[in-house]
């Protein structure tokens, strides 16, 4: 009788122990899993871009380039503000801790690029979500998005 009382006992502890285990597993992954949504934004669609053009929008187009082309030295005056707005340098800080969508909120904050979505879909394309880097950095107003990525994973 004491032998199967012995068989029955060390059965419930080693049961125990798997269920302890598997419910550990269970909850590391939960964890994981939370964390990692955090980090990319759930809203981006896949990679495909759709845009609509209407006619309004070309012809809007059209009337700026027409407009460009009658007045040259207007154009040039253009030209130099625009120089002078791409020679800006902009402080930003970014805080430890930071994750990318909030990066590029604060870029969008700073006027250093036009859409929070456009800078994490660079970021993943480039593979360096992870590598981007807290602190102060010097971006130049009118560098592209490749260039602001690269110096802020520098």
């Amino acid at each position: 009788m004491k032998n199967i009382g012995d068989k029955i006992k060390d059965f419930l502890y080693d049961a125990t122990e798997y269920i302890l285990m598997v419910a550990i597993i269970a909850i590391v992954v939960l964890v994981i899993n939370w964390r990692l949504e955090g980090l990319f934004a759930m809203d981006i669609e896949n990679s495909n871009v759709q845009t609509e053009t209407s006619d309004e929008s070309i012809v809007d187009e059209f009337s700026d380039y027409v407009e460009d082309q009658e007045d040259p030295e207007s154009e040039e005056n253009k030209e130099d503000d625009k120089d002078e707005a791409e020679g800006q340098i902009v402080y930003i800080e970014i805080p430890s801790g930071t994750l990318p969508g909030e990066i590029g909120n604060i870029l969008v904050a700073n006027n250093l690029i036009d859409s929070q979505n456009e800078f994490i879909n660079k970021v993943i394309q480039m593979g360096v979500e992870k590598k981007l880097k807290s602190g102060s950095f010097k971006i130049a107003k009118g560098s592209s998005l490749e260039e602001i990525i690269n110096i802020l994973t520098k």
